[in-house]
């Protein structure tokens, strides 16, 4: 799969391996929940063709 940049890619990464909090996501990355949050919603519009998303839960980590 193609991401558009290398945090995607990344953050694509990461969350196939463990599921983690929002606020560690954005500690790793170096960037705000929000756009965290702007960035799985972006996986999730790619990963739309495959069947497949990336579920937030709150309180899950």
């Amino acid at each position: 799969m193609r991401f558009p940049n290398q945090r995607l890619a990344q953050l694509f990464d990461a969350l196939q391996n463990e599921t983690l909090p929002q606020d560690e996501l954005a500690r790793r990355f170096a960037v705000s929940t929000r756009t965290v949050r702007a960035d799985i919603s972006a996986l999730n519009a790619l990963l739309e063709e495959y069947g497949a998303q990336f579920v937030l839960s709150r309180g899950a980590g």
